[in-house]
């Protein structure tokens, strides 16, 4: 029987064991993608944005007014603001940097991230590894395009550390819901023992001693004859 008991018990804390470590990954992984997901969001707003407030003075550096160089810099240092961004740059229609940043790109020519593009689709480009969300979207001016908006994101500074925390509290809740499963199971293993048996107790009488155990009708007198089954008692 005990043994029956024992293995009751080490199946019941590797059962809330592995379902702890389960819900906690499971919990984890949804968490980390909804907040890609508003992080997404986030860039293909900021992108839009950027591309939209580009498009004049892009093609007006592009027609030589270079007066509208300070604009398009003033630009990606706004959006360079908002938390977790950690690039933004404008393309012009062949490639070229014409604000960023990051000093060391201007002048640079780099390939667009969106090949081909209409104006009357959601043609934004969205890719993402480990560390990074980027978010590219073509300019269009009067339907011809004229450059490309481009954000980046750091994911290990919006997405990480809220997921670091979730999963420490989950693991604190894990620990605690196995400690109980634990303490239960010892509990199964080794039930409460019953009341201790009453010590009797010794009254005197005219002519005798009596010895009295409460809750029993037997009673051991000293002198005279006793009964045996309860001479031990006394």
């Amino acid at each position: 029987m005990r043994s029956l008991q024992i293995k009751f018990s080490a199946l019941v804390v590797t059962v809330l064991v592995v379902a702890s470590v389960g819900l906690t990954v499971i919990a984890t992984h949804h968490e980390r993608g909804a907040l890609e997901a508003e992080v997404e969001k986030r860039g293909r707003a900021v992108a839009t944005h950027l591309a939209g407030a580009a498009k004049e003075p892009l093609l007006s550096v592009e027609q030589g007014d270079f007066g509208h160089e300070l604009t398009l810099e003033q630009l990606v240092e706004d959006v360079g603001t908002g938390e977790g961004v950690v690039a933004a740059r404008l393309l012009d229609r062949e490639g070229r940097v014409a604000a960023s940043l990051d000093p060391a790109e201007r002048t640079k020519v780099l390939a667009p991230q969106i090949a081909t593009a209409t104006a009357a689709e959601d043609s934004l480009q969205v890719s993402r590894d480990r560390k990074r969300l980027s978010v590219a979207a073509p300019i269009f001016y009067s339907g011809v395009r004229v450059g490309e908006a481009q954000v980046e994101f750091d994911l290990t500074v919006l997405v990480d550390p809220i997921v670091r925390s979730s999963t420490e509290q989950l693991a604190a809740a894990a620990i605690a819901v196995v400690t109980f499963g634990v303490l239960a199971g010892d509990r199964v293993r080794s039930p409460a023992r019953g009341p201790a048996a009453p010590t009797p107790r010794w009254r005197r009488t005219t002519h005798r001693w009596e010895s009295i155990r409460p809750g029993s009708a037997h009673v051991a007198r000293r002198g005279g004859r006793v009964d045996p089954r309860v001479q031990r008692d006394g």
